[in-house]
Order: C-alpha cells, then structure tokens, then sequence
C-alpha cells in the first residue's frame, strides 16, 4: 500500500484548481471537472444511502463515454470497490461476477440495466431522474467518505475476491 493520494482524491484536487477546464470528452460530449465530481458526488451519495462503503462491492456496467467516469468516480467516493461489468459481455457471465462478487448494487445505464434486469441487485442509474429532487450535499468538493483502498486477490483462476484496507484519516 502506497502512501499516495487516492484516484477520487487526486481528481477532486484537479477540480479545485481547474473547475472549468475539460475532464473528459468524447466527440462533442465534454464535461469539466466541475460538473464530472458534482455529478460523481450525487452517485456517491445515493449509493451511500443505499449501503454502499467500506467493504462493500458495487457494480459498474456502463458504455464506454464520459458519464462511465462519473460512475468509477462515484463508487470511489462512496467509500466501495468498483467490479466493472462489460455491457458487451453475455448477460449470464454478468450474472456469474454479480453472484462471485456479492454485488448488492450497480450503477448502469440503459443498455447495462437491461442486461441485468431481474438480477437480484438494486440498479443505479449514474445520474438520477431530471424530476427527482437534488439531495443536500451533492455539491463539487464534497469529502469522500472514506479513504481506505481495496486490495484484490485471485482466489482461483478468473475469479477475484476484494478486501478493505483502510488508513486513519489524517
């Protein structure tokens, strides 16, 4: 274990500095830093209230564009694991990591909802509904919750199992 930032951490610093410079962009889809942890922060917060945190694993089955970092980003502030779930993997390999993973949650977008539909996991989408009403403290800058790190290790060939190594905040 390294003594360095976190990734969630090293990008919030970066959204302090330059929140109206471009994180990521994908033809004319670009977020700035700002808008990529404000709306990482919102996920990280529904996810919290859902259970999410240290010693948790929450899925992420999304299509490669930029709102796939807000998912990563969120999960990480939430205090979890991410387990990424390849959309253009067959539904039953998806069922197959949920199940080995203990995934309780994941955040997907259409194409990842329908695939894991029926699945017994809560679906997260990586933004809420535009008619559902913003949570307090889903703000830019909002402190992660937690600052531990997940340690994976193979169990047996294709299979990963995740533990939580945390250090003391300081």
């Amino acid at each position: 274990m390294t003594d360095g930032a976190l990734l969630h951490e090293l990008v919030l610093a970066q959204a302090v500095r330059t929140p109206d410079a471009t994180a990521v962009r994908q033809g004319d889809h670009r977020l700035t830093y700002r808008e990529l942890v404000s709306a990482a922060a919102g996920l990280a917060h529904r996810l919290r209230a859902a259970g999410a945190g240290p010693e948790a694993r929450v899925g992420v089955c999304h299509r490669r564009t930029p709102d796939l970092l807000v998912c990563v980003l969120g999960v990480l502030m939430s205090g979890s694991a991410y387990v990424p779930l390849d959309p253009g993997h067959p539904r039953r390999r998806l069922a197959g990591i949920v199940a080995d993973a203990g995934i309780a949650a994941v955040v997907a977008d259409a194409t990842g909802a329908g695939l894991l539909a029926g699945l017994p996991v809560r679906l997260e989408p990586p933004r809420p509904p535009a008619d559902e009403p913003r949570e307090p403290g889903t703000h830019a800058g909002e402190p992660p919750a937690s600052r531990g790190r997940t340690r994976a290790s193979r169990t047996r060939p294709g299979r990963t199992r995740t533990r939580w190594a945390s250090r003391p905040r300081g």
